[in-house]
This record gives structure tokens, sequence and C-alpha cells, in this order.
């Protein structure tokens, strides 16, 4: 039902210009331009949860979206979280299309080490420019929930990565347990975190 759902909002996004809403600018009100923004984003965020939750092929590319993280403030920390959280879909988008998609199958084991290490720097690049320290969302207990929500996100996709790959003999993907040790861990501080200091749980491994 949800999926049925979002793809009827999704539709209607499209239909009315959502994701082009950095064309609008002049047209409406720049209230008006950001909320068409945040809904794009959100939208975008949300169609990587179905895709994977209901093992469909994403509804909203990344190519239909603009993207433009010039526009995040460092003094609005939501809208950074809702930045940091496309842009780890942008990765996940990349993961699907290259390891999950039926285009993707029988790939040679250089490209697949290839591709994993291309998308484990890309990873690590995001855990930076996010600003998450693995090590503190683990071991404290006063790490900031959206933080340690985003660290989440981050172990979930490397799981995501190397769930089709853990057959392979290679070290990179025999850290499967010990990601979803972490992410479980985490995910339960999440859930027993006071309702004030979390506004959403993480998607389902």
């Amino acid at each position: 039902m949800f999926e049925t759902l979002f793809l009827l909002a999704a539709r209607c996004a499209k239909s009315i210009g959502v994701h082009q809403w950095h064309n609008l600018r002049g047209q409406v009100s720049d209230e008006e331009i950001e909320e068409m923004r945040n809904v794009s984003y959100c939208l975008y965020t949300l169609d990587k949860v179905v895709c994977w939750t209901a093992g469909s092929s994403p509804t909203i590319s990344s190519s239909e979206v603009y993207i433009d993280s010039s526009l995040s403030s460092p003094d609005d920390p939501t809208m950074c979280h809702l930045m940091s959280k496309v842009k780890l879909c942008l990765i996940e988008e990349t993961i699907y299309l290259e390891a999950y998609a039926s285009q993707a199958r029988w790939k040679s084991k250089p490209k697949v080490l290839q591709l994993c290490s291309e998308i484990h720097h890309r990873l690590q690049g995001w855990l930076t420019d996010a600003g998450i320290d693995l090590h503190q969302a683990e071991h404290s207990l006063e790490y900031p929930a959206p933080k340690t929500e985003l660290a989440v996100d981050f172990l979930c996709t490397q799981m995501l990565l190397i769930w089709p790959f853990q057959g392979q003999p290679d070290a990179e993907f025999a850290h499967g347990q010990n990601i979803a040790r972490r992410w479980m861990e985490l995910t339960l501080r999440l859930w027993t975190s006071p309702p004030d200091q979390t506004h959403q749980m993480p998607p389902p491994l």
C-alpha cells in the first residue's frame, strides 16, 4: 500500500513540476521555491526506501532531480541533514544500478572489485562531508541523534554495497556481520532515544 501511495505522490509531484523548482525562480515566492525543493528532496530519499523495501526499481532518478548542495546553509541543521541524506541516496542509486538491477548481473571479479572500491571511497567522502564520527556515534551516549541516524544510514548503505558480492573471497567483503552488528546497536540506541531527540527512524536493512 505504501508503495502504491508513494507512486501516486511521485507522479503528482512530477506533473506539477516539483523537481524543476529551480526553473520557477522569479515566478513564485522564495518560500514556495524552498517548499518545492524540500518536497523534491524528501521524495527522492523516500523513493530509495521504497526501492530497497519493495524490491522495485527507483521511480525518481537523480537525473530528474535538481540537486544543489550550495543551498544548504551551515546555520540550518535540518537542511544540512536533508542534503546529507540526498547525497547518500545518490550513492545508493549507483549501488542499485551497478549491483542489483538486471543489467548489472554477471560482472567479472575485477569489475566487482573496482566498483566496490570506487563506491567505498565515495562513502568515506560522504562520511567526512556529513561530519559523522562513527566511533563517537557508537560509544558516546551524548552523540546527537540526527548524526546517529546518518551513521545508521551509512552502515546500511555499506551492507547494501557488499551484500551481492559476499561470496567473494576478498577481505573487504567479509565484514558483513560486523557492519550488521554496528547497525543494530545504533538502531537500538535511536529506538530508545527520547522522542524530542530524533525525528524519524531509519529504513529497515
